[in-house]
């Protein structure tokens, strides 16, 4: 059993931690708002009048880091200011096209080669109407031999190009016969051309003065 100084004892240091954790509490209790001054309570009213009425009507407590963060917000929505746009030259979407080349100049002839051009005109003017003669001679013949109702189909007549290249003696150095399209409406017959290259056509222009080659048509029957 304890005696009545032992507990006067017990007592006082009871009271004594009390009383120490009452002052302890105090100034934990007081501390925060005891450290603001003046002007930072003045900067935290001026942060809490601009912040947005719904962060105040939350009850949000401004901080100086919430500040920082709105200001960021704030500066990255405006525009930059002084900031000066360089805009690209235009630019055609096609480019020009050179010019076109000068025409060659027109070659002029010397006399000499102009009489020797129209010697060869009129060479070929004569070859030409000896042709035409030689075959008007032997067209009866070929439309007998190729102008037949196997070959004519639904034609009535038929155009055909003679060329022909004579040498220098007047021999027939080569013959083609082409057919000649019909005008619309007309039937073509190439049985009949096909048949007129199988035929042998006697073609002479006697002497010349050079080799020349003309073209004459044929029409039959």
């Amino acid at each position: 059993m304890s005696t009545p100084r032992q507990e006067i004892r017990l007592g006082l240091k009871v009271a004594a931690g009390v009383a120490v954790a009452l002052v302890v509490g105090m100034y934990f209790w007081t501390g925060d708002d005891a450290a603001r001054t003046p002007a930072s309570v003045a900067g935290a009213a001026a942060v809490d009048a601009a912040r947005p009425a719904p962060e105040r009507a939350a009850g949000l407590r401004a901080t100086p880091l919430l500040a920082a963060e709105r200001r960021d917000r704030d500066d990255e929505a405006a525009p930059r200011r002084g900031a000066i746009e360089v805009e690209a030259p235009p630019r055609s979407d096609r480019e020009r096209p050179d010019p076109p080349p000068e025409p060659p100049p027109p070659i002029e002839l010397t006399p000499e080669q102009e009489a020797a051009n129209d010697a060869h005109l009129a060479l070929r003017e004569e070859v030409t109407a000896a042709v035409e003669r030689q075959l008007e001679r032997q067209r009866r013949a070929l439309a007998r031999a190729c102008w037949t109702d196997a070959r004519i189909g639904d034609a009535a007549s038929a155009t055909f190009l003679v060329s022909a290249s004579f040498e220098a003696s007047g021999a027939l150095a080569s013959l083609g016969i082409s057919d000649v399209r019909p005008e619309p409406g007309e039937a073509a017959a190439p049985d009949v051309g096909a048949c007129l290259r199988e035929q042998s056509i006697d073609l002479d222009a006697g002497a010349l003065a050079e080799g020349v080659s003309v073209e004459v048509s044929l029409t039959l029957p």
